[in-house]
């Protein structure tokens, strides 16, 4: 109890400098204690080490984390257990010597001793004499027998994605909802995946297996806020993570004319087009034209009409979910020689911007946990 009183009223600012030092090691060893490490996992989004109450918030008003919180099952000492020593270990902290009592700190001990019942029943109905016991929600037990888990991909605006594969579900298919910045959810639906061979190179097969998925219809989707669409391709097949970096990166910018020019072919080659799109992770686009019809445009003969603004804003939110790599074309404008941020100059990508070197920031979660 002592440690968890000492790392409250250091959060609430009622320690002074010396008693933070004082006082650290109870400090530490409730905040890096499971119950904590584990609500750090679930709540603190950005990783900072600290649960703010925005993030609290939010976390409730996620239905995935606001269930991981209610099936947690903590063993800890019933508060109707009176056992002196366990106040005791609070007087330290609240200055209470028997020199110098703290008054109201010794009648509280008083009225805490009168409330306490374990001691009186724990016999007669078969509880613990320790009093310690497991708390837990009793609406999340039952909703953790309710029904199997699905897969499922949570995409966060922050760019991070976390995965969870379920132990009762096989792994070709998955539910994809994308949360934005104010915690909504937008829920894609279960995408159902074909199991194909993973390539090494193009030509040569590697070794396992690559789930892919055909996203040809991503576009007409009820929960996209964006226009999508394929054009002069066949290769509309992605892999999994890759569809949840790119409902990220599509939900970010929401614009209404990205059209790809392909990924993979449904047995995750590349074809005859380009070598690198294999495994269902590389893919291109056209550009952004400023009348927004979605239209190719060469940038060696009419970069006039390259929509700049909104080309860069989707290059950096395909970045921030994953793809760090931008091939694309060095165009000349109002006798400037230009290249998009985040891109390198490369032979034939006049007309595309290809993105490779697919490394998104995945987390597994592990809900059994």
């Amino acid at each position: 109890m002592e440690h968890s009183f000492a790392y409250r009223l250091n959060k609430e600012g009622r320690l002074t400098d010396d008693d933070q030092d004082r006082f650290r090691p109870k400090i530490d060893a409730w905040d890096q204690g499971p119950v904590q490490s584990r609500l750090y996992d679930i709540i603190d989004n950005n990783r900072d080490g600290q649960l703010s109450i925005n993030e609290i918030r939010a976390a409730l008003g996620i239905p995935a984390r606001a269930q991981s919180i209610s099936q947690l099952v903590v063993r800890y000492e019933s508060e109707w257990h009176y056992r002196p020593q366990k106040l005791d270990d609070l007087d330290e902290i609240l200055g209470h010597t028997t020199s110098t009592p703290h008054l109201n700190w010794a009648a509280e001990k008083g009225r805490v001793e009168q409330l306490c019942w374990w001691a009186q029943v724990a016999g007669r109905v078969g509880l613990p004499a320790d009093g310690k016991v497991y708390h837990l929600h009793p609406i999340g037990l039952v909703t953790a027998f309710k029904k199997p888990r699905e897969n499922t991909y949570r995409i966060y605006q922050n760019g991070t994605i976390e995965r969870y594969l379920s132990p009762e579900q096989k792994p070709d298919s998955a539910r994809y909802i994308y949360v934005d910045k104010e915690g909504v959810e937008h829920d894609f639906g279960v995408f159902k995946a074909i199991e194909a061979g993973r390539w090494e190179k193009i030509g040569t097969p590697g070794v396992g297996k690559v789930f892919l998925v055909d996203i040809s219809e991503l576009g007409s989707n009820s929960a996209r806020k964006f226009g999508f669409e394929f054009s002069g391709t066949s290769r509309k097949y992605m892999s999994m993570p890759a569809l949840a970096s790119l409902i990220g990166a599509l939900m970010e910018v929401r614009f209404p004319d990205v059209v790809c020019t392909g990924f993979s072919l449904r047995d995750g080659s590349p074809g005859n087009e380009s070598k690198s799109h294999i495994n269902g992770q590389n893919g291109d686009f056209r550009f952004l034209r400023l009348d927004r019809s979605g239209g190719s445009l060469d940038l060696s003969e009419r970069p006039e009409l390259l929509d700049e603004f909104r080309q860069s804003e989707f290059i950096h939110a395909l970045y921030k979910f994953g793809w760090k790599q931008m091939l694309a074309w060095r165009y000349r404008l109002s006798g400037v020689d230009k290249l998009l941020p985040r891109t390198a100059h490369y032979p034939r990508h006049h007309h595309h911007l290809h993105v490779g070197r697919y490394q998104p920031d995945f987390r597994e979660i592990k809900y059994e946990d």
